[in-house]
């Protein structure tokens, strides 16, 4: 197949699509915010996600088919909260977790993760990523972390207060060994995505 899409994702900045499930999120307009704040490209596409105060995991995933070598990535901006993770829960349950302050750190990883990192992007905003092998379907979700997290479950249950969040913007999810470079690619459904030079297609 030739193409130019490599981000196996839909709705990369719209995470009040449907296609993106919730797990302890208040709801958009009601506390959770659509293009809330610049982001890192410069346009005010980046949304709030802000953690209801319920006993639970605080997420949002979004599932897609594909295997082998991937890498998962995305943009996120404190706003009280300052820990946040990446979790591949759908098959190896791969999973990194980050620090949004100073210069970004990584704080935990496991389950095959490797090459996790954190790039300050400016104006408070990293971009957060690492790579594994998986088989079967592909998982993707972006979870909120309490601010005691150190090395427990990424998957953990725990309260928020209701008004502090994070910024979160750019979700991908790239076969590592097709796109290494890993320039992130707006996905906004299955036939209407970022293209240009970022992009050239491949053949696989």
């Amino acid at each position: 197949t030739l193409r130019a899409r490599y981000n196996l994702l839909t709705y990369s900045e719209q995470f009040d699509n449907g296609a993106w499930s919730k797990s302890g999120m208040l709801v958009f307009g009601s506390g959770s915010v659509v293009n809330a704040t610049i982001a890192p490209d410069g346009t005010t596409t980046a949304d709030l996600l802000t953690p209801d105060t319920s006993s639970s995991t605080k997420a949002i995933r979004l599932i897609v088919t594909g295997a082998g070598a991937n890498t998962w990535s995305f943009y996120a901006k404190a706003n009280g909260y300052t820990k946040v993770g990446i979790w591949d829960h759908a098959t190896s349950g791969a999973y990194a977790a980050f620090l949004l302050s100073g210069a970004g750190s990584g704080i935990d990883s496991g389950a095959g993760a490797s090459n996790v990192t954190i790039t300050s992007v400016g104006n408070g905003w990293y971009r957060c990523s690492f790579t594994a092998t998986v088989t079967g379907s592909l998982g993707f979700s972006m979870q909120v972390l309490p601010p005691s997290y150190t090395t427990a479950s990424i998957n953990a249950s725990w309260a928020a207060n209701g008004t502090d969040g994070v910024y979160l913007w750019g979700a991908q999810l790239v076969p590592a060994a097709v796109f290494p470079s890993n320039t992130y690619q707006r996905i906004a459904a299955a036939t209407d995505y970022a293209t240009g030079s970022a992009f050239p297609p491949y053949l696989f």
